[in-house]
This record gives structure tokens, sequence and C-alpha cells, in this order.
């Protein structure tokens, strides 16, 4: 992934800081599934992007974040967060 380092080392880099097992998310994915995910070689739907960050404890924006940071640093976040919120000043209203 050109924009960031992917879905997959996120996952990995969550799930590991959590002490989590691939094994220990069974309740969401198999782990032959999560082995393809972290490998980057199969692609989550936004349903299992979601369960996946409820598994790990964090929101679902923030496993996104990661993988499409450039790296885990303070200036990488800032600009793809500036980046969202410019995004989202263009779109109408959500209610």
């Amino acid at each position: 992934m050109e924009d960031g380092i992917g879905f997959g080392p996120a996952l990995k880099k969550l799930r590991l800081a959590r002490g989590l097992s691939q094994q220990s998310l069974v309740n969401v994915a198999t782990r032959e599934h999560l082995s393809r995910l972290e490998r980057g070689v199969s692609s989550p739907n936004l349903t299992l992007v979601c369960d996946i960050a409820r598994e790990l404890d964090v929101h679902p924006m923030s496993l996104l974040a990661l993988a499409f940071a450039k790296e885990v640093s303070d200036p990488s976040l800032r600009e793809l967060f500036a980046t969202i919120l410019t995004d989202l000043k263009l779109q109408a209203p959500l209610d």
C-alpha cells in the first residue's frame, strides 16, 4: 500500500501490542483468515474491520488510521487526520 503501512501490518501491530495471539481473535475470524489478513493476501470488509477493532478494544478508525499512516509518528498522523478533516468538510452535513 503506497499510502501507508497497510491493513495487515496495522492489525498485527495492534494485536501484538495488546499481547494477543491470532487464536485469541477466533470469535471474529479463523486463525487462517487472520493470517491471510496480516500478510496482505486477503482484505477485510467493513463489518470485519469493526469486529476486529472491537476485539482489540480500539475504535475502527484507529485501526484504519494506523493502516493508512506512513508511520506511527505524530507528524504522519496529524497529516492523515488533516486530510480526513478536509475531505469531510467538502461533504454535505450527515444530518
